[in-house]
């Protein structure tokens, strides 16, 4: 997707200083590559320890995203709903 919406930019997601390459990739659908909205690639050191740099892709799918109403978030009190993964259990 990078590729696609910056055909003449050089920025790479992997260097060794002597060498660099995009190693990194989004891969989507034509049908989906249509509703990129931009795409781009962030530097991951500080964020991850990462020699990779980091692809983020924002596509405009039409699907929105549901927003809570100001009175069930006072209502709420920022209580936030944490999911406890690790005592999941396999379903059969």
């Amino acid at each position: 997707m990078y590729r696609e919406s910056h055909l003449y930019s050089k920025e790479f997601t992997w260097s060794n200083g002597t060498s660099s390459t995009r190693i990194d990739y989004i891969w989507v659908s034509k049908i989906l590559s249509q509703c990129s909205i931009k795409c781009e690639i962030h530097p991951a050191e500080l964020i991850t320890g990462s020699d990779h740099r980091i692809v983020v892709a924002k596509l405009g799918t039409g699907i929105m995203q549901k927003v809570r109403s100001t009175a069930i978030n006072k209502r709420l009190k920022g209580k936030k709903r944490i999911l406890k993964l690790d005592k999941a259990q396999k379903e059969e």
